[in-house]
């Protein structure tokens, strides 16, 4: 029974009251348990990661550590849906289209961004250093989405005249 309340009380990771010594036994057990945890973690980090590892290794060990990041976003009083965002890291891990966490490592940060300015170059499209200064990244992701935008008109053969077109028909039709 005392192993039962303990799973109970460690999943919803408050603090137990003490009554009696039993509450006190299970106190130094969550302790325990917490610290077991954040070992592991520790651990994991020492074993995976060092000056050669792969961007894919430090998101898969932060996806994997699910405790930890609760417990940090809620020490810095940080607001998210972890669970969303841990889906979302997992999708962009292993999505076959990005290989470039797959091909670069911590250390070649400081070439990243020309790699990516240099391969929107390539598509043709006019991006410099500038837009990945850590000021501009909203701009950047603004023309991203443009980008994006731009080719998913050429997959279904629409150009600017067509888009043109629709808006003054729907002005029309609207009655502005």
């Amino acid at each position: 029974m005392i192993v039962m309340n303990f799973l109970i009380y460690k999943s919803a990771a408050t603090t137990l009251v003490p009554h009696n010594k039993n509450d006190l036994l299970l106190n130094d057990l969550l302790n325990l348990y917490s610290e077991y945890d954040l070992d592991i973690i520790k651990d994991r980090i020492y074993n995976y990661i060092d000056d050669n590892s792969k961007l894919s290794i430090y998101l898969e060990l932060g996806i994997s550590s699910y405790l930890f990041l609760k417990r940090v976003s809620s020490k810095y009083q940080i607001e998210m849906d972890l669970n969303d965002i841990l889906k979302e890291i997992n999708i962009f891990i292993h999505s076959p289209y990005v290989t470039l966490i797959n091909n670069e490592g911590y250390s070649d940060l400081e070439k990243l961004n020309s790699i990516v300015v240099d391969k929107y170059k390539l598509l043709g499209f006019n991006i410099n250093l500038d837009y990945l200064e850590e000021g501009n990244i909203d701009n950047f992701i603004k023309v991203i989405d443009n980008i994006v935008n731009y080719h998913y008109m050429n997959d279904i053969n629409i150009n600017f005249d067509d888009i043109d077109f629709i808006l003054k028909a729907r002005e029309i039709l609207e009655g502005k």
